[in-house]
């Protein structure tokens, strides 16, 4: 056919996709690679093969700018810090690492809020746990001392033996008592092989230590400690 200036030129485009699934993503990056590596070549794309590459680049972007904060949260809801999220992203900073999530993903502010006022309140509970166990480490201070005097006494045979050893002196050396409980519990797996009673009263001691834990937790925390015996007495019942 003779080409004609009112002649309609033929698109040699392919129909863009609607959108660019995962299981297409791979296929799609090919296909842009291939597009780039022809630039500079002779047989170049043309012009629909161009826009056609840019269309399937725009849809591309889009699904991967779907992926990122899902995979943020998912990194977050596996444990992992936004410290340690910040790099990946070739990030500074926590904070920017989390701007760029509530960016991507406006919606989670309200979360991502709740999740930084429980770690605040979580804070504040295991620091008042350890204020309430501090104090009833000095109320039993004599009881403590004397414990930590049998086991330094016992004979040690390992390293790992003469460190919890020169730890518990150095809690010793000072005046609070409190200092006294991370030796003491650390020195309990040793001593169930040999020394099984002293191994009892340090587990006791741990047992006890986890009780004030507790017990305060619930005074600061009355609509959980509710919630919890309510749970308690249905199990019960059934």
């Amino acid at each position: 056919m003779v080409r004609t200036p009112d002649t309609p030129r033929r698109s040699t485009r392919r129909p863009a996709p609607t959108d660019v699934d995962e299981p297409t993503v791979a296929s799609a990056m090919a296909d842009l690679a291939e597009v780039m590596a022809r630039l500079d070549q002779a047989a170049a794309p043309d012009g629909p093969a161009i826009l056609d590459a840019l269309a399937t680049l725009r849809r591309l972007r889009g699904q991967l700018a779907t992926w990122e904060p899902a995979l943020i949260d998912a990194a977050r809801t596996q444990g992992l810090t936004w410290t340690e999220i910040a790099p990946a992203l070739g990030l500074a900073s926590r904070q920017a690492a989390e701007r760029r999530f509530l960016r991507l993903n406006p919606q989670a502010g309200d979360r991502v809020a709740a999740t930084r006022e429980q770690r605040v309140q979580t804070t504040r509970d295991r620091r008042s746990g350890d204020r309430a166990v501090a104090a009833w480490a000095r109320t039993h201070a004599a009881q403590l001392r004397e414990l930590a005097g049998q086991i330094s006494a016992l004979p040690v045979r390992d390293q790992g033996g003469r460190a919890t050893r020169e730890a518990i002196h150095t809690a010793l050396g000072d005046d609070d008592a409190a200092t006294l409980l991370a030796p003491l519990r650390a020195a309990e797996t040793a001593l169930r092989r040999n020394h099984r009673a002293l191994a009892a009263r340090v587990s006791s001691l741990g047992e006890t230590t986890t009780r004030i834990r507790n017990a305060d937790h619930s005074r600061r925390n009355p609509a959980e400690r509710i919630e919890t015996a309510a749970i308690s007495s249905c199990r019960k019942r059934s």
